[in-house]
């Protein structure tokens, strides 16, 4: 039997070896591995069932047994885990501390021994342990807390099984206990491992957001705690924020304000931290609800932090200070609102886009992705802005065309920049004013957005071409469509009616090609005519009508084409126009009676053309 002295100096030599491993690694790990070894298990098992008033050192050199792998596995097997459940059930705050580290040892990447502690020990037993480590005011309370997470993260962390079940016995609602000790060593670090472990086991995080374990500590945490735990933190915030329940929960506390006020603490200091942190506050932003609890702060301002950080110099605040107002303005009646707000944000938005032009002298091509980040903010939420009508004639006074336009240029994000630019332009050309319609039919800008229809970015592609069909609509001059036709449009508008490979609302932008052609035929001269030949204009016409026709308004704008076609002289040919007879015929079968009278007064004056 081993006394107290033995205990105390088989613990003495253990702790000195392993301080001194760092000194002569090799000669301390043997000496640690021979006393390890040296030492009688089977007599540590007896004193460790015996109430003995040294039991919790007994314990305590288990625990400093089990850190070597081989010892660890040898200990499980000679059921040291069955002797622990008195002193965790009935022992001394020491001796309950000392259970659960050794119990942490065990089972430290030991799936045998997570299994006997889940059967024999009993999950409810440690969850009581964690609840008298929580209640109590004993002065070794804070170690006991500490020891408890412990044990918990490597039982979960090394067997699935067993943390599948724990999950399922309200883990995160004992959790809820440690929120107010969530400045003691290490509680924050465990807490936040262990939700990075269940992550697999708790779909959707439906555990973890019905506890409102994350909104609790998103309270009670303090900003250096944060900033102190940030790279356990940020990586599994980031990872939880795939679900919107959890942004929604976090945005639900005061975290997301702590998160601001860091990262202007830290601004200067540790980009890396800048860079996560910002990253994280726009991805929590981007749900409506989250964007609700947020505004609901009497004390904070969302929009205030959004426009003051677009306004800094630094390109990480500047980008994150955009993407708030970009989704403040995630609806029409939001966006009408901020519009109208004191501040100007919009005159803000586009003093950026100023700055960048001038910072560059408009050199985009020099642009670096960190410039290019914020500018792609900077456009999103002017977008958005430009989405309500009763908005555009505002921001169309405050410029934002004429500072958006040469941003079509951006390569940057492969077309992500100049999608947004040009998303802008579509939205605010039948408002714009006529000295910026005429820039945009430049040779050099037409040019560039004719490029842009052909890009690989669909949303580019998309929005360069309905800018280009718009065009005709918003100027309605012969100088605009000659230089439409000056600048190959016309190939484009025909082709994308007879086969339009843009797949997103192809219905939209086949009528507004319509439209536009329309309205180029009414103001034809003898130049225009001869470009929209060149441009196949006929065959991809008889190539539209062979498509099913869904809609009666593009039904009339094809009729009304069709009328303005047998006006131009010389521009097809009676037989030619004879091909449009039995493709219209064809088109009348589906249609209701108002479109087959309009289809039958076509086919009467082509007849009688004919004839």
């Amino acid at each position: 039997m081993y006394t107290n002295n033995d205990i105390d100096t088989f613990l003495k030599k253990l702790i000195d070896s392993q301080n001194q491993i760092s000194q002569n690694a090799n000669e301390t790990q043997t000496s640690i591995v021979q006393l390890r070894s040296e030492i009688d298990k089977n007599i540590l098992k007896d004193l460790i069932n015996q109430k003995i008033d040294y039991r919790h050192k007994v314990i305590r050199l288990l625990a400093e047994i089990c850190k070597d792998e081989s010892q660890r596995h040898e200990c499980v097997k000679l059921d040291f885990i069955s002797c622990l459940k008195d002193p965790l059930q009935s022992g001394t705050i020491q001796e309950k501390i000392e259970s659960c580290r050794a119990i942490g040892n065990m089972c430290y990447e030991n799936a045998d021994g997570c299994d006997l502690v889940f059967n024999i020990i009993g999950i409810n037993t440690l969850f009581d342990v964690c609840r008298y480590a929580c209640e109590t005011n004993e002065n070794e309370s804070e170690q006991l807390r500490m020891m408890t997470l412990g044990a918990l993260h490597n039982i979960i962390n090394s067997n699935e099984t067993v943390a599948e079940s724990i999950l399922k016995e309200n883990l995160f609602q004992i959790f809820l206990l440690y929120i107010p000790f969530l400045s003691e060593s290490k509680i924050i670090l465990f807490l936040f491992s262990i939700c990075s472990n269940m992550n697999d086991h708790d779909t959707k995080c439906e555990h973890l957001v019905s506890s409102h374990l994350l909104s609790a500590i998103g309270n009670q945490i303090t900003e250096s705690n944060i900033y102190d735990n940030r790279t356990v933190i940020l990586p599994y915030l980031l990872e939880a924020c795939e679900e919107d329940s959890v942004k929604e929960e976090l945005c639900s506390s005061l975290f997301y304000y702590k998160l601001i006020n860091l990262c202007e603490q830290y601004v200067g200091q540790d980009e890396e931290f800048l860079r996560e942190t910002c990253y994280l506050l726009v991805v929590l932003i981007t749900t409506d609800k989250s964007i609700d609890h947020l505004l609901t702060s009497n004390k904070y301002d969302l929009l205030e932090y959004g426009i003051s950080w677009l306004e800094k110099s630094n390109l990480q605040l500047k980008m994150t200070g955009a993407l708030i107002i970009t989704n403040l303005t995630r609806n029409d009646q939001s966006a009408i609102s901020i519009l109208s707000d004191k501040r100007k944000p919009d005159i803000k938005l586009v003093e950026q886009l100023k700055y960048f032009s001038i910072q560059l002298q408009n050199k985009f091509e020099l642009m670096t992705d960190e410039q290019a980040k914020a500018a792609h903010g900077i456009l999103g939420a002017l977008r958005n802005l430009a989405v309500p009508t009763t908005n555009r004639h505002l921001l169309v006074d405050n410029d934002v065309l004429d500072n958006v336009i040469p941003y079509i240029f951006i390569k940057n994000f492969g077309g992500e920049i100049a999608y947004k630019a040009t998303g802008v332009i579509r939205f605010l050309l039948r408002d714009a004013k006529e000295t910026s319609k005429l820039a945009i039919v430049d040779d050099q800008i037409l040019k560039q957005i004719v490029l842009n229809s052909s890009a690989l970015h669909a949303g580019l592609q998309f929005e360069s071409r309905r800018v280009l069909f718009l065009l005709p609509i918003a100027l309605k001059t012969i100088e605009a469509i000659e230089a439409l036709a000056r600048n190959d449009v016309f190939p484009l508008i025909t082709s994308t009616l007879a086969s339009c490979d843009v797949q997103t609302n192809r219905g939209i932008i086949q009528n507004e090609a319509l439209i536009a052609l329309n309205i180029i035929l009414m103001l034809a001269n003898a130049f225009i005519c001869e470009k929209l030949k060149e441009a196949n204009c006929h065959e991809n016409v008889k190539e539209f009508l062979k498509q099913e026709i869904q809609y009666s308004e593009i039904v009339n704008n094809v009729l009304q084409l069709i009328h303005l076609i047998k006006k131009q002289n010389n521009f097809l040919t009676i037989e030619q126009l004879h091909e449009y007879k039995p493709l219209l015929e064809n088109i009348r079968i589906s249609q209701n009676c108002g479109g087959r009278r309009l289809i039958d007064r076509t086919l009467a004056i082509i007849q009688n053309e004919l004839e």
